[in-house]
This record gives C-alpha cells, structure tokens and sequence, in this order.
C-alpha cells in the first residue's frame, strides 16, 4: 500500500470509528490533494523558503480545486473531534497549507488553530508583518484609535477609508505607502510638514486632502497617484508646485488656496477633467495660459493674489458658473466677461474697479454679485436687467443717491440689495 492509500486508510478508519459521513468526505479530499503533492514538492518547498507574499487567489487556481477545498476545510479543522484533529498527518498537512498562503489568511489561522499552525516559519511571518507593525506601532505612539485604524493585519491590507482630521500627528511614516487599498485619505487640521515618498504607493487613491497644516513641498512621487479625483492642499506653506502634478489627469477638483504660491506649473493645463479649480489666498501676479485648456472647468476662484490684469482666455469657459477674482489689483474689468452667459456667481470686490462693463448685463443667469469694495461712484441703470440676480453686494463704493430698488432688487441693509 502506498503512501496516500496508506493515509487514507487511515483517516477512514478515524472517520468510521466516529461514524461521520462528513469526515468520509474530508478523508477524501485530503487524499485527492495529498496525491498532487508530491509533483508539485519542489514549487511548495520554494514557497516555503520565499519571504515575497503570496497571492491567495493565484496559488489555490495553481494547485487546481482539491486544495481550494482542503483550504476551506482547514478553516473548519475546530470542528473535528481532538483523535482526527490532532492526527499527526493532519497536522502536517495544515502546517504545510497555512506556510504558502498570505498573511491575511495566516493571522486567522493562527489566532483560531494556533496548535495547527504555530510551527509556521517565523522569518515568513516576519517580513509580512513587519511594515504593518511599523504602521501600528505609529498609531499607538500618536493615540489614534484602532476603530480609527484597525490594528489587524486582515483590514490595514484591505482599507479603503483613513480618516485623520485632527489627529495631531506632525509626521507621515513611510510604512503609510503599504495600505494600497486605500481610496479616500483625510489629512485636515494637523500638523504635517512634509509627506513620505511613499504616499506615492497608494495608487487606488481618490480622495486626498490635506487641508490646514504646515507642509512646504509636495513629494513628486504624488504622479503615481493617477486615480486620484480630488486633491484638497489649501491652507499650507507650499511655494511651488511640482510639474508633475499634471500627471493626477483623473482630477476633478483642485484646492490649493492659502499658500504661498508665486507661480504655477504649466503642466496644470493637462488637467483636463478639472471642474473645481481654487487657487485663491496666494501670490500670483500672472496666470498660466495653459489653464486655458480646462474646458470643463465651471469654478474657477483666484481671489486674493496680486493680479493687475486678468488674461483674455479666461473668456473662453462659456460654461463657467462660478468666478471669484476678489481682492486683486484690477483697475479695469473686460469687456469679454459677457461671454460667460452661464456664470451665476461673480466676485469682484476689493479691487480699484471705477467703472462696470456694459456687457455684464448679459450675464442673465447671475443670481449673486459682489462688486463691494472698489472706487465705483454709479451704479448702472442695466443692473436692473440682470433679472434672476438675488443678491448684490456694493458697500465700501463711494456711492451716492441709492434708489431703493433695482429692478427685481431691494435694499435690505446699507450695501446690500436683496430679492
């Protein structure tokens, strides 16, 4: 009789002598499987050897169908009574099993069968672990909770949401680049001068923002990160930006207010997706042409920078809705901004405006305009045909005779009109 007979021979008898059909059926299945072992004996004592992980889904489609069943089967082990489960061929068998397959399916086992598996090799458990640990042993030094971020090894791999808002963490590690599940990071209201490299891993990321806290450069690793949809980076120290953040072409929307940018990269153009674009609170004194080509922008904000001029493509986004040039240098406005027949918002206070182009009362679908705050000493008769407009906003203009109406328009309070 030859080794598998042998083996199933015996686990027949255990299984008769407990009269359980079912362990009939388990005796046969570890045969079926104990029969490909020997061919594939090198393959297994490779892996054994191997600290690379390994794929789950590919090693069971490797050894075919027995071993995915002996692999559900082993999850069941507990249930057999201590004679079958404690049968020295049994325990191999597990042992070998559980030494090929991931982490994510070695913890379990040895949390739930520790006797089955705890002579699995230390140095393969390790080197799996070993970057997860670096990450857990962060979140407990900063307190952040483990509903927070898990502490099991099974949901770091497969996280999707990381929320940090507030946390107070002043650094990153770089073992942050190992959860590359992760769709949605949330970064706001810390203390973070700098992002690891490795941020550039997470290349499922969508959803990444890093609102309010000190970091002064961008990693360029940030270019792998092409899934991302929106990017949230106001509120920093940043001066530049690198070229490559024209590679996020997924990007949607693009928050990169209240820094201390004095220019912007030409490779913004290649942003093409881009609907939300907020660069207000910086330095600028220019704007890049390129951005000429985010045609589906329909918010664009670039209050509070040193613009003296604003560039005549921006006349081109006929289907803007929303723009926000508040608190620049302008002395003039164009004429062009009547082209944006779509615009519905128009913010242009805190400028040395003297005077307002006729062709804004083409603007019929502006529900709100702020023009507080410039040199105006008129308000315009054609105001009152910009007949959906809600809300104006004219204070801090040295104006003078203020009807009480504007066409749809009330004066609710000095310097605002109202409907």
């Amino acid at each position: 009789m030859n080794e598998p007979e042998q083996y199933f021979s015996n686990l027949q008898n255990l299984a008769t002598a407990q009269d359980k059909a079912k362990f009939r059926a388990l005796a046969l299945t570890f045969h079926n499987t104990l029969q490909r072992l020997p061919a594939l004996k090198k393959e297994l004592d490779a892996m054994l050897e191997s600290t690379e992980a390994l794929d789950y889904g590919a090693l069971l489609a490797w050894v075919e169908p027995p071993l995915e069943k002996a692999a559900n089967l082993l999850l069941d082990m507990d249930m057999l009574p201590s004679d079958l489960r404690n049968h020295q061929q049994i325990q191999d068998f597990a042992h070998a099993l559980a030494a090929t397959l991931t982490v994510r399916t070695v913890e379990p086992l040895s949390k739930k069968f520790h006797n089955l598996v705890c002579e699995i090799p230390q140095r393969i458990v390790e080197e799996k672990l070993k970057p997860f640990q670096l990450l857990i042993e962060w979140a407990d030094r900063n307190h952040i909770s483990s509903k927070t971020l898990p502490r099991e090894i099974n949901a770091l791999e497969n996280l999707q949401i990381l929320n940090l808002i507030e946390c107070g963490i002043i650094n990153l590690p770089e073992s942050i680049g190992h959860l590359t599940q992760l769709k949605t990071l949330l970064l706001l209201l810390n203390q973070l001068t700098s992002l690891p490299e490795s941020i550039g891993n997470l290349t499922q990321l969508e959803d990444l923002r890093i609102k309010s806290n000190k970091l002064t450069r961008l990693p360029e690793s940030i270019n792998n990160l092409m899934q991302l949809i929106d990017l949230d980076i106001s509120n920093n120290k940043l001066t530049t930006l690198p070229e490559s953040i024209g590679y996020l072409i997924q990007l949607r929307t693009l928050q990169i207010s209240n820094n201390q940018l004095t220019n912007l990269p030409e490779s913004i153009g290649h942003l093409t997706q881009l609907e939300y674009l907020g660069i207000a609170g910086n330095k600028l004194t220019t704007l890049p042409e390129s951005i000429g080509n985010l045609t589906q922008l329909y918010s664009m904000y670039f209050d509070k920078n040193r613009l003296i001029q604003l560039p005549e493509w921006i006349g081109n986004f006929t289907q803007l809705k929303n723009l926000g040039v508040s608190d620049n240098g302008l002395t003039s406005f164009p004429e062009w901004i009547g082209h944006l027949t779509q615009l519905e918002g128009l913010y242009i206070s805190g400028n040395r405006l003297t005077s307002l182009p006729e062709s804004i009362s083409h603007l019929t679908q502006l529900t709100f305009l702020n023009i507080a705050n410039n040199q105006l000493t008129i308000l315009p008769e054609w105001i009152a045909n910009l007949t959906q407009l809600r809300v104006l906003y004219f204070m801090g203009n040295p104006l003078t005779n203020l009807p009480k109406r504007i066409g749809n328009l009330t004066m609710k309070k000095d310097g605002i009109y109202e409907r």
